[in-house]
């Protein structure tokens, strides 16, 4: 049975890969950048293009977001608690919806 790929590294992956996509480096310069060898690019990038994540994978439904400017934004978790981030808390969101996603049954 092959191993599952660990969802926080398949998110950090495929927004690495869209960044690389996006960008105009080479796949040697983006990898020195990222701090990564060149055959772990390649091996994530075939991970990707074969992994596709399941309806239930709790990664599919969330898309990155940019948000420029001084705003805030409003979370409303599963349990009904209401946090209020500033825009540029993006860390800490991220680990706001880890945490929320992992606490489910």
């Amino acid at each position: 049975m092959p191993r599952s790929i660990d969802r926080a590294k398949w998110v950090l992956w495929q927004q690495r890969l869209d960044r690389f996509n996006d960008g105009e480096l080479s796949v040697a310069d983006f990898c020195r950048r990222v701090g990564c060898s060149v055959p772990t690019f390649y091996s994530w990038k075939r991970k990707l293009q074969s992994t596709k994540p399941s309806r239930r994978d709790p990664v599919a439904p969330f898309l990155p977001v940019q948000v420029a400017g001084s705003l805030a934004i409003e979370v409303r978790l599963r349990g009904g608690t209401v946090l209020e981030l500033p825009a540029d808390a993006v860390d800490a969101l991220n680990l706001i919806l880890r945490a929320d996603r992992e606490s489910q049954p």
